[in-house]
């Protein structure tokens, strides 16, 4: 291994407070390059079958990769876990700072097992890695930071410490430190504050870490900054940001609105990408990153004038915004700035407030809170957080809202997780997408809606998509797993290129077998853990016909979507209940692993 020092990372006993080093195989890396693959390998190994995710037998890993940092648009890092929300395989992934901080101090990652009785963070000076308890109860995300000046942080806020299920984890949450980044979806946050571990404080120690590679990587390295400059296909990230999607999908007509009602809003331009530009104060990147994509904001005017924030991205102004029928930047801005601060998922807060402000509509129970209301939006999100009043309902996520006050029907979710701002009525394999992304409903995995509703592929034609899904998230695995900004597009060739003068010698289709073999690998640990076709479904709302708009009409049909996912499987290698076939995982090299904890 060239990068750095030889692969290994720590490992952390909550119960003992004992910090140890550990080597990390090369053939693992061989197998599994680092990230969410190597992560996930761990996870399965680890973890119990059956395991209550905020119990102590429930493991929290933090797993950066080979070149974290030492590329352009690579300070990301995964964080792997069993997810309280619902059950399965939850891997989710921030940017900042902190990730290349990480690397540099030569450990990949950390494993977190156990729970400690105290609450406690772990310190990372150099080479030196110990527990430190202090004032840390209660802290928002912004005040841990400023606690631990001169480091580089990864913490949750107090939504982690009341369990809310999706309670996200935050890097770098201040502008002082550059670009932050939110790790949401699915409650990762949450199993961090079972563990009562509050933060994770970095210092690297070397003023020149990049420095320390081959002239081969090096070579590497100044080519993709260039392209990363220069490529025309991520102009609209360094120029716009994910805002610019609001008025492509509401004349789409699949922008999210009042829960999935409908697929456009009246004055959607109040919360586009030139509304946020108006907002804007200053450029924010993730270290070492040429793109810039994030902006910090502040309320110009109106009653939550001077509140600033990093964001808001497209999905919150989807999922919190035309979602809950909100078209009040400012109090979305506030609505990011609290769940930034207490530590919860945007995406996951606004559907959760949006079904309960349709519930109260629908009188299946009274929220007290109506489409439209900003103000309800703003203070329903810090009610979420600190579990107050309906607030602690609503902090177990909308599936678990309507296991105790009914509104099934109403309910937006796949595996028990809230939908991304996408309308799937907009294309039959943005849904295959979500119903057989291997973390919940998600869109990051592929999003072939790009072309069903943003391009000219017939929405509701069958042929092809099965095949475009099953290869986005193979790739999507494999590139992850180098830690890579999607934005940076990244593909697997260049994984390879970037493997290839560290040491490793993988060719582009082994590059994609190994992204392959990370998707069977988190299958494998949803089906250990009960899920199979059954659980690869549609909404209800889905297969409704759009009411009005660009879209009218348009819907889902159920039998459709069945005759597509039995093609999915039929090309995963999987039989006809969504199960990996004893062949599919000898030939990608992980039957012994599955079997050794089934």
């Amino acid at each position: 291994m060239t990068v750095n020092k030889e692969p290994k990372l720590l490992r952390v006993d909550l119960n003992s407070h004992d910090v140890v080093e550990e080597e990390i195989p090369e053939e693992l890396i061989e197998k599994f390059i680092g990230g969410k693959g190597l992560a996930g390998y761990y996870l399965y190994k680890e973890v119990p079958p059956k395991a209550d995710p905020l119990s102590s037998d429930n493991k929290l890993i933090y797993m950066t990769g080979p070149t974290t940092g030492y590329l352009p648009s690579t300070s990301r890092l995964a964080v792997v876990t069993k997810s309280p929300q619902y059950g399965g395989w939850l891997d989710t992934w921030g940017g900042g700072q902190f990730p290349a901080e990480l690397r540099f101090t030569g450990y990949w990652g950390i494993i977190f097992e156990g729970k400690s009785e105290d609450w406690v963070s772990l310190k990372i000076d150099g080479s030196e890695a110990s527990i430190e308890t202090g004032d840390f109860q209660g802290k928002k995300t912004s005040e841990i930071a400023r606690q631990v000046d001169g480091y580089k942080v990864s913490c949750i806020g107090p939504a982690g410490e009341n369990l809310v299920k999706f309670a996200c984890i935050v890097n770098d949450p201040i502008k002082e430190l550059g670009r932050g980044g939110e790790m949401g979806r699915e409650g990762a946050g949450a199993v961090m504050g079972s563990k009562r571990l509050k933060a994770i404080a970095v210092k690297n120690g070397k003023k020149n870490a990049q420095k320390e590679v081959p002239e081969e990587l090096d070579q590497v390295k100044k080519s993709h900054v260039k392209r990363v400059t220069t490529d025309e296909d991520i102009a609209w990230a360094r120029d716009d940001g994910t805002p610019a999607i609001v008025e492509l999908s509401d004349e789409a007509g699949i922008l999210p609105t009042k829960n999935f009602q409908k697929g456009q809003i009246e004055g959607a331009e109040k919360i586009s990408m030139e509304a946020v530009r108006e907002m804007e104060e200053q450029r924010n990147a993730c270290y070492f990153c040429p793109i810039a994509c994030s902006r910090y904001v502040k309320v110009k005017k109106g009653p939550y004038e001077g509140i600033e924030t990093e964001g808001p991205e497209y999905e919150t102004l989807a999922m919190a915004g035309s979602n809950t029928g909100v078209t009040d930047l400012g109090a979305i801005v506030a609505f990011n700035d609290i769940c930034d601060k207490y530590g919860i998922d945007t995406m996951s807060a606004g559907a959760v407030i949006a079904w309960a402000m349709e519930c109260t509509e629908k009188g299946i129970h009274d929220f007290g809170i109506e489409f439209g209301d900003g103000k309800a939006l703003v203070e329903m999100a810090e009610k979420i957080a600190l579990r107050e009043g309906d607030g602690d309902i609503l902090a177990e996520g909308v599936a678990g809202a309507s296991e105790q006050v009914g509104g099934k029907n109403i309910a937006v979710c796949i595996k028990d997780i809230e939908l991304p701002g996408y309308d799937g009525r907009g294309g039959i394999g943005q849904t295959l997408a979500y119903s057989t992304a291997d973390r919940g409903a998600d869109h990051n995995r592929s999003w072939p809606i790009e072309d069903e509703a943003y391009g000219d592929w017939d929405p509701l034609t069958l042929e092809g998509k099965a095949e475009r899904v099953v290869s986005d998230q193979d790739e999507c695995a494999a590139v992850w797993s180098l830690t890579t900004c999607d934005f940076a597009l990244y593909s697997a060739e260049h994984v390879s290129e970037a493997m290839r003068a560290i040491g490793f010698d993988l060719s582009t289709e082994e590059v994609v077998t190994i992204g392959e073999r990370i998707h069977n690998l988190a299958r494998m640990f949803n089906v250990r853990e009960g899920f199979d076709r059954d659980s690869d479904s549609v909404p209800e709302r889905f297969t409704e016909p759009m009411k009005e708009g660009p879209i009218e009409g348009q819907a889902i049909s159920p039998e459709d979507f069945e005759k597509l996912l039995s093609e999915y499987y039929s090309i995963r290698g999987w039989n006809e209940k969504g199960v990996p076939t004893q062949e599919t995982l000898e030939r990608l090299g992980i039957k012994g692993l599955i079997e050794s904890n089934k």
